[in-house]
């Protein structure tokens, strides 16, 4: 898993799955990453542990997706340090939307500090149900304040699969 290849027991290029029905890799993470973040807050650098690890698939893939956990924790910011890009999800609720000018200051800071290739793509609005005045409220909400700043992407609309996955 991530967990192995972060602290050098596995190469990256080892721990990737092939998934051939979607036509796509996957470096597999699990509950011991719980752990690694632990670990990762002890390490000398350890906010780029990730960068380092993925260094070695940047020549073999034209595209690589860090899912982070919706947190600042060192995991997230292992990922932010690592990437080109960042495209922030949220969803539209009032306390999702409350969270995101911590997450555009933290990136700044890994842009100054540690990244100066990172570019927020946008804002990606997610669970959202234009039939909720709170939904709406909140898309309008982001637009006023962040609009001007960063791109605000149309919403990913509120499916029963959501739930159901």
């Amino acid at each position: 898993t991530l967990y192995h290849v972060l602290f050098g027991k596995t190469a990256a290029v080892d721990a990737i799955v092939r998934v051939e029905s979607a036509r796509i890799d996957l470096l597999p993470s699990g509950i011991s990453l719980a752990e690694g973040e632990m670990r990762i807050r002890n390490e000398a650098g350890g906010e780029l542990i990730l960068r380092e690890a993925l260094e070695p698939l940047l020549a073999l893939y034209d595209f690589i997706l860090i899912d982070t956990p919706p947190n600042l924790g060192p995991m997230t910011a292992n990922g932010l340090a690592a990437a080109h890009k960042v495209l922030i999800p949220v969803k539209t609720a009032f306390l999702d939307m409350l969270g995101i000018p911590l997450l555009l200051e933290t990136v700044g800071k890994l842009q100054r500090r540690l990244n100066p290739n990172l570019k927020v793509v946008g804002i990606l609005p997610t669970l959202h149900d234009p039939r909720l005045s709170v939904n709406r409220q909140v898309l309008d909400e982001l637009q006023e304040r962040l609009g001007e700043k960063t791109r605000i992407f149309p919403p990913v609309h509120r499916a029963t699969g959501f739930d159901q996955a």
